[in-house]
This record gives C-alpha cells, sequence and structure tokens, in this order.
C-alpha cells in the first residue's frame, strides 16, 4: 500500500510519497501550499486549523446524532467553535479597568472572566465575536461552511 507524509518543517511544506504522484496531485499541493501549511500550523492558542475543523465536524455530528437537519447542525456547530475560540483565546487585561473601552470601575462577568462596564458589554461581545469569526475564517471555517 502506497503511503505519503505532508507536514512543515523549518523550511516549510514537505511532501513525502512512497510513489511518484502523479503530476496533477504534485500540482494541487504546490498550488495550496500556503493553505495545507495554514491548518498544519498551530495558531497562538495551540490549535492547528485542522484540529479547528475536527472540532467544527464533531460538533455538526453530535448535532445530528438527536434529529436535526444539517443546516441547523452546520449552523450551531459553528457557533459552538466560536465559543471554543473565545475560551482558547482570552484578553489578557487589568483587574476593574473595562476591557472595551479601557475606563476604571468595571465589573467582573464570572462567565468569560473579563472586566467590562455593563453599558460596554454588548459592543465588547460583539468585537470578540467578530475576531473569533475572521479567526475561524483564516482556515475557511465559516458560517456557510
Amino acid at each position: 500500500m502506497a503511503g505519503f507524509d505532508i507536514g512543515l518543517d523549518e523550511e516549510g511544506l514537505f511532501a513525502d510519497f512512497d510513489w511518484e504522484a502523479p503530476e496533477h496531485v504534485q500540482a494541487g499541493i504546490r498550488e495550496h501550499r500556503d493553505d495545507i501549511a495554514a491548518l498544519a500550523r498551530p495558531g497562538p492558542d495551540g490549535f492547528t486549523g485542522e484540529a479547528w475543523w475536527s472540532l467544527y465536524f464533531e460538533f455538526v455530528a453530535m448535532v445530528e446524532s438527536v434529529g436535526e437537519p444539517p443546516h441547523v447542525a452546520e449552523r450551531l456547530a459553528f457557533d459552538g467553535v466560536i465559543g471554543w475560540w473565545l475560551g482558547r483565546n482570552p484578553v489578557a487585561q487589568e483587574p476593574w479597568r473595562c476591557c472595551h473601552c479601557g475606563g476604571d470601575h468595571a465589573i467582573l462577568f464570572a462567565a468569560t472572566g473579563e472586566w467590562c462596564h455593563l453599558q460596554c458589554l454588548e459592543a465588547w461581545q460583539a468585537r470578540r465575536c467578530a475576531d473569533a469569526v475572521a479567526a475561524l475564517a483564516e482556515f475557511s471555517i465559516t458560517a456557510e461552511s
């Protein structure tokens, strides 16, 4: 049985085949080299694109297992992956200082561990969700995935 290994080393993406890969396979790897490397390279949170996709598909399978149709499962899975991204990518901040506006006398929200003024909370959550959506889009994980 023929095998292959694709990964990252100090020089970038490598592809080793136990057989002579057809030209269209080699061309596909060359064409998508950066995308493949992005999936294999861990981000600041330690997760690779491959890990985020695995989590997404795990969420889809869980939701479908309780009888939801695929389009609902995919939407809920995307929301779940956003929640995981937010948890794995906390924002460093000083106690009592609002994470959104930087002002003093903020309240600690235990669910997120972030200090925020009540009047800033909605805008802060929208900004953090937008950050998560942008980060996941780097791996082509979107609400339409």
